[in-house]
Formats: structure tokens, C-alpha cells, sequence
């Protein structure tokens, strides 16, 4: 996941033209990532929250001759940029948010980031939690695979088992057949890496 800030000035011209742009290229970056479309902080009211929408990657290309200074008019970006990102699945968060409000979200890791940055895994699992805790009609089906199985792991990992569904007494039986058989045998199961992969394949 990624976090692209922009200024006031061009915050509306990235929704509406579908496009960021930036002097370096954008590292690590896949098609389809899910991006975090940030206003300065600088830019934003009293009341207004840094993080309002959501898109995803389609495409990082340098820019054409003339491009953005038509696209960007007035900010000199013909001077000051060189890479297009090209958005699609733009997407009006029900509530937007402050990077520094978001449980376990490292909001200082960001602070001074100028333009893009790749989010830390740790930061980008606690946003993704918030993102679906907080707006019960956030798009699920628009996160890739590798994100939904990690929201799944984080949503799991976060159940109390002492107020999770109770365990019948057939299933609690087989679970503690199957954790014997594990310590005889801890050689004989698969390594999540080949499940992980295998549940990827699924997904796709």
C-alpha cells in the first residue's frame, strides 16, 4: 500500500484528472495497489481530515512533453515533475481520517514525506484494519489478495478465545487429536509458506 500526499492546490486535480505526478519514480510499486491519497497537512482546515480518498494504481510512466502543465496549470509541474501514476477505482471514504488517529499506525514514520511513500507492513495492516472497522461499506473486493489475507490473519489474530464461538465438545475431540498427531509427527504438516501461496492461487 502506498501514501501519496498533494497540495491543496492539486488535491482536486489528482481526483479528477486520475493522476499523480512526481519528480522520482515511485519504488517497490505494483499495478492495482491501493493508495492512500493524502491532502498536506498545511492544506487542510481546522476540521478537515488529511485522508478523504482511496484509488488504485493502474499504470507509472514518465510524463509526455507538455502533460502535466496541462494537467496541473499554474504549479510550474512541467518544471518539478517527471513519473505519472495513473489512478483508477477512485473512492470516497464514509469517514474520512487523520494518519495520526489510526490505532498503531506509526504516523511519524510519514511525517516528513513529501510526495509517495511505501507504507511499513505493520503501518499498512493497522490502516487496512481501520479502513474496514470503520466503514462496514469499504470495498473489500477492490484490495488484492496478499491484503485480504493479511486482514484476515490480523482480524483473527485479534479475537479474545474466551469470547470467540464456543468449541462443541466433537471439534474440541478432533482439535486435540490433531495437536497430538503434530507433536509426534511435526515434520508431517505443510509450512504455511506453501499454504499462503496456495490460498493466493485461490484468490486470484
Amino acid at each position: 500500500m502506498y501514501l501519496m500526499k498533494a497540495s491543496g492546490t492539486t488535491y482536486n486535480r489528482v481526483l479528477t484528472r486520475r493522476m499523480h505526478a512526481f519528480r522520482g519514480k515511485p519504488s517497490e510499486i505494483r499495478d492495482d495497489e491501493l493508495v492512500m491519497l493524502s491532502k498536506n497537512v498545511a492544506d487542510c482546515s481546522p476540521t478537515e481530515p488529511q485522508v478523504q480518498y482511496v484509488a488504485k494504481v493502474s499504470l507509472v510512466r514518465q510524463a509526455r512533453p507538455g502533460e502535466l502543465d496541462a494537467s496541473f496549470p499554474g504549479v510550474e509541474a512541467g518544471e518539478r515533475w517527471e513519473y505519472v501514476v495513473e489512478l483508477y477505482w477512485p473512492r470516497k471514504l464514509e469517514r474520512p481520517f487523520n494518519l495520526t488517529a489510526i490505532l498503531g499506525f506509526n504516523s511519524r514514520r510519514y511525517a516528513q514525506v513529501q510526495a509517495f511513500a511505501k507504507l511499513d507492513p505493520l503501518d499498512e495492516l493497522s490502516l487496512l484494519n481501520h479502513l474496514v472497522m470503520a466503514s462496514h461499506s469499504f470495498p473489500v473486493d477492490g484490495l488484492s489478495a496478499e491484503e485480504r489475507i493479511e486482514l484476515i490473519g490480523q482480524l483473527w489474530n485479534s479475537l479474545d478465545p474466551a469470547s470467540a464461538a464456543p468449541v462443541g465438545g466433537e471439534l474440541a475431540a478432533e482439535l486435540d487429536r490433531r495437536e497430538a498427531e503434530a507433536d509426534v509427527s511435526p515434520a508431517a504438516g505443510e509450512p504455511w509458506s506453501d499454504i499462503h501461496r496456495a490460498l493466493l492461487r485461490k484468490l486470484r
